[in-house]
């Protein structure tokens, strides 16, 4: 009895799919504000190159503190400079890769069904608010720039016994959404994710540090030039329109400086 000839293109395929299966994924940090958008970035790049990627959905604070801790984290996006000026400090990220890629707005909300007399951050002070859930500004960007704002209308003092810290901006979203407090401050795509909240107002742009989504490959990682174009896929014109349909304000240039 003979054996079959087996195609010599067969075990080469399977060889090909075994090394795709083995492959490291690209392992990428993102702050928790980012999670919509970065699951349909995931799944454009995914589906146009060989690269299986994995994202972590945190507050850029806890991001960082991982990456400090030694994190398996290959590309870093974060909320704010302060996280990516630390790390860069520190040697931990490449700052060649460096670059902003998105930008947001912070606004005031308050639940949806309560009969609130808040209308501008001035009335956070009034009688009829106890409870005003911000990000903990040591380790959530959002937290830190409603902070920065509170002081520039000079409400930081009246507000301090009334403030309620989230861990995160979604926790600060949360909060509002079941009516735990009486009003948060997040970023306008945050409040755009749920119908539970309203927008009553806009922080001016003047009272807080530019709110500027920026982008990095972590010193170390294993998967350095996979992470290099995911960067890079950041600022390309279809990913640049994924941001603008989930209502971050899209760009492509320098970073803006605080």
């Amino acid at each position: 009895m003979s054996l079959k000839r087996i195609p010599l293109s067969v075990p080469l395929i399977c060889l090909a799919l075994v090394a795709f299966a083995r492959a490291e994924p690209l392992r990428v940090g993102a702050a928790v504000s980012l999670k919509e958008v970065v699951t349909d970035l995931v799944a454009s790049y995914e589906s146009n190159t060989n690269t299986h990627v994995v994202p972590t959905f945190n507050a850029s604070g806890q991001l960082a503190a991982q990456i400090r801790a030694g994190a398996p984290i290959d590309v870093f996006l974060s909320a704010g400079f302060r996280e990516i000026d630390d790390l860069a400090a520190r040697q931990l990220i490449d700052t060649n890769t460096r670059v902003a890629f998105a930008g947001n707005e912070l606004v005031l909300i308050v639940p949806v069904n309560a009969r609130s007399t808040v209308k501008t951050f001035d009335d956070l002070v009034g009688p009829g608010v106890k409870r005003v859930a911000i990000g903990q500004p040591k380790v959530v960007p959002a937290g830190l720039y409603a902070r920065q704002a509170f002081e520039s209308l000079e409400l930081t003092q009246a507000l301090e016994a009334r403030l309620v810290f989230g861990q995160s901006v979604r926790q600060v979203l949360d909060y509002v959404a079941h009516g735990e407090v009486d009003a948060g401050v997040v970023y306008r795509t945050d409040a755009a994710t749920t119908q539970d909240v309203r927008v009553v107002a806009k922080a001016d742009p003047s009272t807080h540090q530019p709110i500027e989504y920026l982008a990095v490959v972590v010193s170390g990682s294993k998967n350095s030039a996979e992470a290099k174009r995911f960067v890079e896929f950041l600022t390309r014109a279809e990913s640049q329109e994924l941001f603008s349909k989930r209502g971050f304000k899209a760009t492509t240039q320098p970073m803006t400086r605080p």
